[in-house]
């Protein structure tokens, strides 16, 4: 029997080990901490996963999953990530992202936008306004600020600053196997008028030449850091001039899943395009 291994379910992962069950895979989830465990433990549907694990110590925890035939370690939320992939290093090393960088920093720099570890006042001065935002791990709206020459503090360790783009956003999720990359919808964001920062709702785009025209950026977005296995679903901003900027990659599902409208559209959703490329079967 295969398996997948999930780390820190959330949203899509539910549908993710649903999914892997038609195609006679089971799940087995792993909560990152005792402290992850008591924060996700309520939008978990147990009943789908064959076993659940708390991680506590990283080589138990391994003795423990030694024991099943593992295809593939994926990230249920962001905070599932580092430790979803250490797991694939061991369990799975043909289903790794070894050499990937995660820096949103060096991101930004690799596909040419203006960004900065330090003079963050400086950095406004020319730019105008900001948003700095952390280098490497979680994100989040509670972790991201928007700057201007009144507001911008001193450089913070460990945060990035890059210019603030106007515009529409967009999120576009995509599923990559051996460095193919394979678009499974696009989302508009529709903002809180007067908040950038706030999502009031998502709307599927189903406009061809805009998903041609963004996925094509996307691509060069994940080549230019060596993405190679899994999910990611890239924020992206079309601006005045119709140039598209990114805000960020975020290597997992997308968390809100129109699953009825992808497959009467596409014929997939993301978690389907995933499980596929799992079995190599995409």
């Amino acid at each position: 029997m295969k398996y997948l291994v999930v780390v820190d379910a959330f949203l899509s992962s539910n549908a993710l080990a649903s999914i892997a069950l038609q195609h006679g895979v089971k799940t087995l989830h792993v909560f990152s901490s005792v402290e992850k465990f008591q924060e996700l433990c309520k939008s978990v549907n147990f009943l789908l996963y064959e076993k659940h694990f708390i991680h506590r110590d990283f080589e138990v925890l391994c003795k423990e999953l030694g024991r099943y035939q593992i295809v593939a370690c994926l990230p249920g939320s962001d905070s599932g990530i580092v430790l979803a992939e250490y797991l694939s290093k061991i369990f799975c090393r043909m289903w790794s992202n070894a050499n990937l960088c995660r820096d949103r920093y060096l991101t930004s720099l690799a596909v040419g936008q203006h960004a900065a570890v330090s003079g963050f006042k400086a950095f406004v001065e020319k730019h105008g306004p900001c948003v700095i935002k952390p280098r490497i791990g979680l994100g989040g709206i509670d972790r991201v600020s928007l700057v201007n020459a009144e507001t911008v503090g001193d450089d913070e360790s460990d945060f990035f600053i890059s210019p603030q783009f106007i515009g529409t956003e967009y999120s576009v999720d995509v599923v990559s196997h051996r460095g193919r990359h394979l678009l499974t919808g696009m989302f508009q964001y529709v903002k809180f008028e007067g908040n950038p920062l706030k999502r009031k709702r998502t709307i599927l785009v189903e406009d061809s030449a805009l998903q041609d025209k963004a996925f094509a950026y996307v691509k060069s977005l994940l080549d230019a850091v060596g993405y190679e296995f899994g999910a990611t679903h890239t924020e992206i901003i079309l601006d005045q001039a119709q140039k598209f900027n990114l805000v960020e990659i975020n290597w997992r599902c997308q968390g809100q899943m129109a699953l009825r409208a992808l497959r009467d559209s596409i014929g997939l959703c993301q978690p389907d395009a995933l499980v596929q490329s799992v079995l190599g079967a995409l």
